[in-house]
This record gives structure tokens, C-alpha cells and sequence, in this order.
């Protein structure tokens, strides 16, 4: 609401085309989230080797109840990958790109980005590696399909490995791409 509060848009319509809300998700975009899964399989090999610390969560007795493990799978995968992305490659990219380069519009996402992940980014070069590449490559997608649909399902597709559910991302992306290959969403993109 902030994003579209700031956003200035006389309509939610107006605010949902300017996002790229209204565009559909492209194979492009779909492509991105199988590049996205494997960073995020680069990500979690490297907490394997204690090269970062990985996206750990403390609880009392060391495992969350199966309701609270739903329910961080739930806003972990939909919900955050949600409202980050409209915020930022909807809204804050957006604006940057009227004024400025892709390269500096993307640096400057990018430093947003690490400052909303410090915690993550802040124990490990490595992990700041991983989520720089993962912010370029959305970034790269929201330029090159102006749609948002391929941003978020390239940061639910990571943020779901995270999370072990490594099984439902490949189901999903696996079916997918047969539907985006073959079809009106197999457009080629446009350059936003």
C-alpha cells in the first residue's frame, strides 16, 4: 500500500500497469526462475559447508510447531516474494529507470536490497554473492519482459528451496514451461 501510496497513481488499475501487474508471466520469466532455483541450490550448498548461515530460524525447542512451519513456508514463498517485488522492481526499479541506466537502476536496487537482507548478507561474502546474482537476474527480468510475474516467481522459486520444498518449485516450474512455451504467454518480450 506504501508503494502505491507514493506511487502517486490516480487508479489501482494505473499503479498495477505501471508495476507490470498486468503483463503476463513469459517464458523468459519462467526460464529466470530455473536460473533463480539454481542459485538457490548454490545457496544451500554453501550453508551445507558452513560458508553461510543459511537461513536459520530459532525457536524455543528447536522445532517449530507444523502449523508455525506452514505457516513461514506460506508467507516465505507467497507472501513476501509478493510484497518485496512489487516494492521493489514494481515500484522503487521502476522509478530509478525513468531517470537513470539499467546498470545504475540495478545497483542501486541492489543496495536497497542488501540493506532489507543485512542480517542474510551481512554473515557471509558468499551469501552476498548469491543474493547479488539473484537481484541482477530479477532485475534482468523486469527489464527485459517489463512484466513483474517472472520476478516473483524467480524469488518464490528461491525462497522455496530455502525451505526445502525443492519437490513443489520443480513440479511447478516443470508445468509451467509447456504452457509459456506453446501459446499467447510465449510472446516474445518486451523490452519495458
Amino acid at each position: 500500500l506504501s508503494a502505491l501510496w507514493f506511487s502517486r497513481m490516480r487508479s489501482i488499475g494505473g499503479f498495477l500497469s505501471s508495476a507490470g501487474l498486468r503483463r503476463p508471466l513469459t517464458l523468459f520469466g519462467c526460464c529466470a526462475a530455473w536460473v533463480a532455483l539454481g542459485l538457490a541450490f548454490l545457496d544451500r550448498y554453501g550453508a551445507s559447508r558452513g560458508w553461510t548461515g543459511g537461513g536459520r530460524h530459532w525457536y524455543p525447542l528447536g522445532h517449530p510447531p507444523l502449523a508455525a512451519s506452514w505457516w513461514l513456508a506460506t508467507k516465505a514463498v507467497l507472501l513476501v516474494p509478493f510484497y518485496e517485488e512489487v516494492v521493489i522492481r514494481g515500484f522503487l526499479y521502476q522509478a530509478f529507470r525513468r531517470s537513470h541506466g539499467v546498470l545504475l537502476s540495478t545497483t542501486i536496487i541492489l543496495c536497497f536490497s542488501a540493506f532489507v537482507h543485512g542480517s542474510s548478507v551481512s554473515r557471509s561474502l558468499f551469501t552476498f554473492g548469491v543474493l547479488t546474482c539473484l537481484c541482477a537476474l530479477v532485475c534482468l527480468v523486469r527489464e527485459w519482459t517489463g512484466s513483474l510475474w517472472g520476478c516473483l516467481l524467480c524469488h518464490a522459486a528461491y525462497n522455496a528451496i530455502l525451505f526445502h520444498l525443492w519437490l513443489p518449485a520443480l513440479i511447478i516450474l516443470a508445468l509451467l514451461l509447456p504452457f509459456l512455451a506453446s501459446g499467447r504467454a510465449s510472446e516474445r518480450p518486451s523490452r519495458a
